[in-house]
């Protein structure tokens, strides 16, 4: 019998639509994950705090430089990063522009303890979503590209997008990451 056939499959598909598909996976040309946006630090770590009591894994919170941030998965498996606004893009565009500028190394993977970062939450906790940490919206989306100079061609002469900066990607070594 085949899934359009069996009733045990039908009935499967329909209580779970989603059941038996192959999870998402990133590579060139897809995003990496999705962003969304708290306020704050503490913001953060109340979510770190619901999430983890709930029983959903979640990595950091990790200094990006430009902003905090938190990971999970969602069902599918799709990364989903909460951000904080502060301190900023711009807090030394100043002296930055849109150069290359090398993320401190207490930032990088291998710079910093993994084992505070995981160890850092909000001491009590949020059985509810307040409005002091409330999700705002979109913050960011990261995108992966195989060819860094193209894709910033295109988005900067074609769409008419910015480049704010570019700094290395504190994950990985030897990655660069652009904002725009």
């Amino acid at each position: 019998k085949d899934g359009f056939t069996d009733p045990a499959l039908v009935a499967d598909a329909v209580s779970n639509p989603r059941a038996g598909d192959p999870k998402g996976r990133w590579g060139a040309g897809t995003n990496h994950h999705l962003a969304l946006h708290v306020p704050n630090r503490n913001g953060l770590l109340k979510w770190k705090r619901r999430l983890t009591d709930l029983g959903i894994h979640v990595t950091g919170p990790y200094n990006r430089n430009y902003f905090h941030a938190i990971y999970l998965r969602d069902p599918d498996g799709a990364i989903i990063e909460i951000a904080t606004s502060e301190p900023g893009f711009g807090h030394d565009e100043a002296v930055l522009g849109s150069e290359f500028k090398h993320q401190p190394e207490e930032n990088l993977v291998g710079g910093r303890s993994e084992l505070l970062v995981a160890a850092e939450t909000w001491p009590a906790p949020m059985p509810t979503i307040t409005d002091d940490y409330a999700l705002r919206g979109f913050h960011h989306i990261t995108s992966i590209s195989s060819n860094a100079e193209r894709t910033e061609k295109f988005f900067v002469e074609t769409v008419g997008l910015r480049l704010i900066k570019k700094t290395d990607y504190l994950d990985e070594k030897g990655g660069t990451h652009y904002y725009y």
